[in-house]
């Protein structure tokens, strides 16, 4: 999908107002961005959105903005998938999606920095104008997870919701969605990173995608990806632990994916308030959340005595037993 850039000239100042879901990878970062956005009280980035960000304004002025979203329907039903193969979100143009996923298939990076800070408002903005100027924008992009230092010194009046989550089951969901992806392939995850440049270049390289293939499997005896995602895991959760302190305590608030699952009406007045916002359309928070029982891969069982010990400064600091 290449097309004709937008034109950030004509995008208005929007007072953008920004909120930030800030989790890792799999730590319930969707669920709560969705639960959030039917509210009706934010906009947030869809997978429309990436995919067609340089058609945006120019479809919203023309008002096919329709026309290209059934589009995209159509594309996703052409495939023998109806969710994201990773979780039950079900695959249409208005599931959530990072703005990571638009930074990366733009500048090669998902992680917010100086050198493509003004993509990211440019992204933020064309949002702003081609949904509901009114509403501030929410955010999610699990790469930023102990960004936040950069992005309020960024964008002072960034605001902020840490979702955290055990980090054996967030290591174990991040093991199983590797090996659905690389084992069994996600057209969808391929679509996202179908962009020019040399890091998609890489990505999509057939011997790159054995390694990955190798590293992430089972069967691997070194067992890669587990001692990556438990070595980078604990790295951004202890960044998280020496910086949040230096963050106003009034720019963000802390829940536990265990709490919104047990509690989601309380633990969803909590952000509501924090973030000053009155839902205008009512929204069955239980209903909606349906967590699956968690049952850890093998290798994750045989490697949880040493992880708990890894995850020691974390659990602790979270008060996970």
């Amino acid at each position: 999908m290449t097309h004709a850039p937008n034109d950030s000239a004509a995008l208005p100042e929007a007072d953008l107002r920004p909120i930030f879901i800030m989790g890792e990878h799999r730590s319930g970062t969707t669920i709560l961005y969705k639960l959030l956005g039917l509210t009706e009280c934010f906009n947030i980035t869809t997978a429309f959105h990436v995919l067609y960000s340089d058609r945006l304004l120019a479809l919203h002025s023309a008002g096919t903005t329709g026309d290209a979203q059934r589009e995209l329907s159509d594309l996703f039903a052409s495939w023998d998938i109806s969710t994201r193969v990773i979780d039950n979100m079900p695959l249409e143009p208005g599931m959530p999606e990072e703005y990571g996923m638009h930074l990366f298939r733009k500048s090669g990076s998902p992680k917010l920095k100086k050198s493509n800070l003004k993509l990211f408002l440019d992204f933020c903005r064309t949002i702003q104008a081609v949904e509901y100027p009114e509403r501030p924008i929410l955010l999610k992009n699990p790469w930023d997870f102990a960004n936040f230092g950069f992005i309020k010194s960024a964008i002072p009046n960034a605001r902020f919701v840490f979702i955290h989550r055990h980090p054996i089951h967030i290591l174990n969901s991040q093991l199983k969605a590797m090996q659905t992806n690389q084992q069994a392939g996600n057209p969808y995850v391929r679509l996202l990173i179908d962009a020019p440049g040399f890091v998609q270049t890489i990505h999509k390289s057939r011997p790159v995608q054995a390694f990955f293939r190798w590293a992430t499997s089972s069967k691997n005896p070194w067992r890669l990806a587990l001692r990556h995602l438990a070595s980078s895991g604990e790295k951004a959760r202890c960044e998280f632990i020496d910086g949040i302190a230096q963050l106003p305590a009034d720019s963000y608030v802390s829940v536990k994916y265990e709490d919104l699952c047990q509690q989601p009406d309380e633990v969803m007045g909590r952000i509501l308030a924090f973030v000053q916002a009155s839902p205008t359309a009512g929204v069955d928070y239980q209903e909606l959340i349906q967590p699956r029982p968690t049952r850890l891969l093998d290798e994750v069982q045989e490697w949880e005595p040493r992880l708990l010990k890894r995850f020691q400064r974390s659990m602790g600091y979270h008060h996970y037993a």
